[in-house]
């Protein structure tokens, strides 16, 4: 069977040939990852996870306080460049400290919440 390959998102089988491509309509999941400074209790907590839910392309968003950190999955369309900013204007704009890490953010599942 013949196999044309352009992406890994999508797969479909037509006529017994393998497509793979990429629907380029949908968006891409980019995972961004914050060290947060000032926060004292959950009440910080809650505040940044409705700040963060609240940028427009956020899927998941997770906050941690024993960690200090934030993580939140953005849909992102593969032309535009990265929504980071708006997830650290969401922060500073409570006042809080927003600083884009690479280091994952551990958040446990009860602190995870969906977008």
């Amino acid at each position: 069977m013949p196999v044309r390959v352009s992406c890994t998102i999508g797969a479909l089988v037509v006529a017994g040939a393998l497509t793979v491509g990429c629907d380029r309509s949908a968006p891409l999941p980019e995972t961004v990852y914050l060290r947060i400074s000032g926060m004292h209790c959950e009440s910080c907590v809650a505040a940044l996870t409705d700040a963060l839910r609240a940028v427009p392309s956020a899927l998941e968003v997770g906050v941690s306080l024993e960690g200090e950190c934030a993580r939140v999955v953005l849909a992102v369309d593969g032309a535009e460049a990265s929504r980071a900013l708006e997830v650290v204007e969401a922060v500073t704009g409570l006042g809080y400290g927003a600083t884009p890490t690479e280091a994952p953010c551990e958040v446990p599942d009860s602190e995870a919440r969906d977008g």
